[in-house]
């Protein structure tokens, strides 16, 4: 007589009930990394008038209204972004589209003038779960 090898059928439902939960825990998971990936577009985007702001940070040596003189604006809304704008005192404003979480990001320059300027990104309106680290606060 010969013995038969193989899964009786409730070791494989079992297998697929652990698979199945596993699957429904990591999709949220993986949902919230694709937002934050798209909002660090935002960030990205941001870079062209980050650089005209410091430049001209340097040139006045002060943070004044001067700091976003021909810093430019994103002239169309990407599927992410949806605008870039510098108001104020060098103040960079990030608005991300509703694929991206909806969030607004503010980069504010810091200037001392015996070392470089500091960024610092602070969330104007949104889902912190979906900004970088560094603008939680």
């Amino acid at each position: 007589m010969k013995r038969e090898c193989g899964f009786t059928l409730v070791e494989l439902m079992i297998v697929v009930a652990i698979i199945a939960i596993l699957a429904a825990v990591a999709l949220p998971a993986y949902q919230d990394f694709t937002v934050r990936a798209r909002v660090s577009e935002a960030i990205i985007l941001a870079g062209a008038a980050k650089t005209i702001v410091t430049e001209n940070i340097h040139i006045a040596n002060a943070v004044d209204a001067t700091a976003c003189n021909a810093a430019p604006a994103q002239s169309s809304p990407t599927k992410n972004v949806a605008s870039v704008a510098c108001i104020g005192n060098g103040v960079i404003t990030v608005t991300t589209t509703s694929v991206a979480g909806s969030v607004t990001l503010r980069l504010s320059p810091a200037y001392d003038p015996n070392q470089v300027v500091v960024w610092s990104c602070m969330l104007a309106v949104g889902d912190s779960k979906y900004v970088p680290a560094e603008c939680r606060s």
